[in-house]
């Protein structure tokens, strides 16, 4: 598993990556989040693991974002790549937002919903 303790977990719709290869089919997967900056994603809770988020590499998480759709979306940029997720309701993805960008050790936030380093 990802190592520390493990701060928040639940389901999850992910995006497929932008880089225009592969499917393009957005996935229901159970996340684990870590005290140790590492975010799991895996097909079922207990189930296989699908990736890796390592949060070291974190840049900004931005939450409220318009998708034609989905709502309540939110993403966590990268160095390498944009993570697009959608929670269940706007509840969540606010807790899921917050626990994010406390456990990159943000301290800013913005009036729009992001939070940068």
């Amino acid at each position: 598993m990802g190592g520390g303790e493990v701060v928040k977990k639940g389901y999850l719709i992910k995006s497929p990556p932008l880089d225009g290869k592969g499917r393009k089919n957005w996935h229901k997967r159970f996340f684990c989040l870590y005290s140790s900056k590492i975010f799991e994603y895996y097909k079922t809770e207990g189930g296989e693991k699908k990736g890796v988020i390592n949060l070291e590499d974190c840049t900004s998480v931005n939450c409220g974002l318009s998708h034609k759709k989905y709502q309540h979306v939110f993403d966590i940029e990268t160095e390498g790549r944009t993570y697009y997720l959608v929670a269940s309701s706007e509840q969540q993805m606010t807790e899921w937002v917050e626990t994010l960008c406390r456990v990159c050790e943000f301290t800013s936030t913005d009036d729009e919903g992001m939070c940068v380093k």
